[in-house]
């Protein structure tokens, strides 16, 4: 019963949460936060050399200083 409430729920950080550790589990792999694909996704844009406001507007980060914590 609330699993078929949750599938049906609106796309926030505990759904997008529990299907990617569903995805995770379907393709036997360990289990990763959508913190970590985001973390993943801002390194990523770093390393390609992405200005750092671009990053920001697709991050939603409000600060550098925020931001800059993932650049390393």
């Amino acid at each position: 019963m609330y699993q078929d409430a949750f599938i049906n729920a609106p796309l926030g950080a505990h759904r997008i949460n529990w299907l990617l550790q569903g995805l995770c589990q379907l393709g036997g792999v360990p289990g990763r936060s959508n913190h970590a694909v985001r973390r993943t996704f801002i390194q990523s844009c770093y390393r390609a050399g992405m200005p750092e406001s671009a990053i920001m507007h697709y991050s939603r980060h409000t600060n550098l200083d925020g931001l800059r914590t993932y650049s390393g």
